[in-house]
């Protein structure tokens, strides 16, 4: 009987050997093939019957602004309350699918925090704008930060990125930057090569 025991040991112990390796080879392929349920090089009709299968009360229709060397098409909802998501963007060159870009909501905290993203790799300013409040003229500044190494988006093919709204008072040097808003921008992609700054549009913050 105890004989009998340890083949049986043995045999479990054997399997668990072989399929943990082959689940996890499965996993990393799974994850480096698409984006949630779709298959990177999906063509545009095709992705186009997957949001149309998996969203309701929606907006799918070509990107307004322009990017680098590929088309956009971009995924809204007439209801946003329920969805992290402010839009999601799928891009394609030579019309197949070669990026998911979510653009989350504007929040009060840094998601870089929450996500333990570390610090930032690079970062530059987009935009400024000046706004009156309670008599004290205020500049707006629109900066974005880079918080994936280039080489670990090089092998996962996921970058990430916080845009960050920053106010200070011109007039009044010794008031420090303020942080007012935040918003996390993920991208997934095939190519590697994928660049951030020329292919992702950061929407600005509505003043």
């Amino acid at each position: 009987m105890t004989e009998r025991k340890s083949q049986v040991f043995i045999c479990i112990l054997a399997a668990v050997f072989v399929l943990v390796p082959v689940f996890v080879i499965k996993k990393t392929v799974d994850l480096q093939s698409g984006w949630n349920g779709l298959a990177w090089e999906s063509t545009q009709d095709e992705v186009k019957e997957w949001v149309k299968k998996n969203n309701t009360n929606y907006s799918y229709s070509p990107c307004s602004q322009s990017h680098f060397d590929v088309s956009c098409f971009k995924l809204s909802w007439k209801n946003t309350e329920h969805s992290p998501f402010e839009y999601i963007e799928f891009q394609f060159k030579d019309g197949l699918l070669c990026a998911v870009i979510e653009t989350g909501k504007p929040v009060f905290s840094d998601p870089a925090v929450s996500l333990g993203l570390g610090s930032p790799e690079s970062g530059r300013d987009l935009r400024y704008f000046f706004q009156k409040e309670k008599g004290i003229k205020y500049k707006y500044t629109e900066r974005v930060f880079y918080y994936t190494p280039t080489e670990k988006r090089k092998s996962s093919g996921k970058y990430q990125a916080v845009c960050r709204l920053v106010r200070n008072i011109p007039s009044d040097p010794s008031f420090a930057d303020e942080n007012v808003l935040f918003r996390l921008t993920t991208v997934s992609c095939k190519n590697s090569s994928f660049d951030i700054s020329e292919n992702v549009f950061f929407p600005p913050f509505v003043p």
